[in-house]
């Protein structure tokens, strides 16, 4: 999934019947998608804005684009860029939501997909990882960017966490249905499996890693976690 904007590259549920299936939070309204405003005029500006600190900030870095070059790329004055976004670190803030958004929407399909659950976590597993390692490949400084909103702690990084979360959930929660799993704690048993996976989508950790096959280390990882939770 890509927008023209930019490249593809919550926390657990709450609910009790989603925390004995897992289904429930998938069904909500996203919540937590990009934001946009009501005013098509003013979302025009707002988009504008947001493409070009994309392009810029993927041209020259983060840390040597200011607002000024910004306001400069749009044709407008720093004043009005700043109606728009509080500062710098707010433009980052969204860019990286919207990439780690679309990011989320491809995984979300493989969850929302029809077959065994334990076929579908292990592809969804596999597609994240994909996902985030050709985005390392092929757009670096992309990457650097990412990397830089997960130091500093962003709310982009904890929409991104809480959607795998869900995503997770929602194929854990499916597998009981089929009674494939026996789990008790839907909810818990996806921030655990987050937490052992992290290694194949942080994107440090794919750099460091990257000449091994992360992909099939990702899928066997992936089998190992399913048996501690197989119904037997």
């Amino acid at each position: 999934m890509k927008s023209k904007l930019f490249i593809s590259q919550g926390g657990p549920t709450g609910a009790a019947v989603a925390k004995a299936t897992g289904n429930g939070d998938m069904d909500r309204p996203d919540s937590d998608a990009p934001a946009t405003t009501d005013d098509p005029q003013a979302e025009e500006t707002r988009v504008r804005i947001l493409e070009a600190a994309a392009a810029l900030f993927r041209r020259y870095g983060y840390a040597k684009t200011t607002m000024a070059d910004i306001a400069r790329e749009t044709a407008m004055s720093a004043g009005n860029v700043y109606r728009f976004f509080d500062s710098k670190a707010d433009l980052m803030g969204q860019i990286a939501e919207r990439w780690l958004y679309d990011l989320d929407r491809e995984g979300a399909a493989v969850a929302e997909a029809d077959g065994p659950a334990e076929t579908r976590l292990c592809d969804y597993v596999a597609l994240m990882h994909r996902l985030s390692r050709d985005r390392h490949i092929t757009d670096r400084r992309v990457d650097e960017l990412c990397a830089l909103v997960i130091r500093e702690h962003w709310p982009a990084v904890e929409n991104h966490v809480a959607r795998i979360r869900r995503a997770m959930a929602k194929i854990l929660g499916d597998g009981v249905a089929e009674g494939a799993f026996a789990i008790e704690d839907v909810d818990r048993t996806a921030q655990l499996f987050c937490a052992a996976l992290i290694k194949f989508n942080h994107p440090v950790l794919i750099a460091e890693y990257l000449t091994e096959d992360m992909e099939a280390e990702a899928v066997a990882l992936c089998r190992l976690l399913l048996d501690g939770v197989r119904a037997r």
